[in-house]
């Protein structure tokens, strides 16, 4: 099962927070569940240019799929409502309002089908995992 150790984020996280201007900042809080890590990534501002931050997203997928191939991984912009005044406190004790959140999410990926479940997948025989 994977724990948040097992792929350090720093680089990602640094260079994430430089491509955009610190928009994006460089610390994130991790949390393992039973079979998958969920690390939430503080964004202070969105992009002007690009509001869903999809090439970022982009990036981070591909980021976490060079380092571990054998893990799935997923990346979403999870937008904060003003109303309930978000606020990150850094390890430095600095608050930064929040407005979104990238959530980086990744679980061990399935074993490959063997040559018979995916003949029987093919003929719509065999069950969906």
């Amino acid at each position: 099962m994977p724990t948040p150790s097992d792929l350090p984020l720093d680089e990602l996280l640094s260079t994430l927070s430089t491509v955009t201007g610190r928009r994006i900042l460089p610390h994130c809080d991790q949390e393992g569940h039973s079979d998958m890590v969920i690390a939430r990534i503080p964004v202070v501002e969105l992009s002007p240019d690009e509001p869903s931050y999809k090439t970022v997203r982009r990036y981070a997928k591909d980021w976490v799929r060079r380092r571990r191939p054998d893990l799935a991984v997923e990346c979403t912009l999870q937008k904060l409502e003003k109303s309930n005044n978000p606020v990150y406190e850094d390890p430095d004790g600095v608050k930064h309002p929040l407005v979104a959140l990238l959530k980086l999410t990744w679980w061990p990926r399935p074993p490959p089908l063997t040559e018979l479940e995916e003949l029987l997948e093919e003929q719509g025989q065999r069950k969906v995992r």
